[in-house]
């Protein structure tokens, strides 16, 4: 699954539980369920919103990108 479908499916989760409130909680499960290089590199940053974890998630998204296509070429 890619970024934007990854995020897409977590936020749509998380609208089923309301009771989830602290951005530290929801920063922790979105974080879960990535893998463990770019799990490792989102922690590294210590994002304190939801947000900011999505976006250091598209932007490392964006660096894999560019590497495999200069690894390609």
């Amino acid at each position: 699954m890619v970024d934007e479908e990854y995020t897409s499916r977590f936020l749509d989760l998380l609208r089923h539980v309301p009771y989830l409130k602290e951005d530290k909680a929801k920063i922790q499960g979105f974080i879960s369920g990535l893998s463990i290089s770019l799990k490792d590199m989102i922690e590294f940053d210590e994002p304190r919103s939801l947000a900011e974890a999505i976006q250091k998630l598209k932007h490392c998204y964006e660096q894999s990108k560019r590497k495999y296509k200069t690894k390609q070429n």
